[in-house]
């Protein structure tokens, strides 16, 4: 799995058993950082 950002960089993810829960997860983070709950 491979994640570019907007200035570029690259991420690697591999060696996940699950891919289809890991994007999951992931999608969940970054939705959160750009909406993060507030108290």
């Amino acid at each position: 799995m491979e994640i570019v950002t907007v200035d570029n960089f690259d991420f690697w993810f591999m060696g996940f058993l699950n891919y289809q829960k890991a994007f999951s997860y992931l999608r969940q983070a970054i939705s959160q950082v750009h909406n993060p709950v507030q108290k």
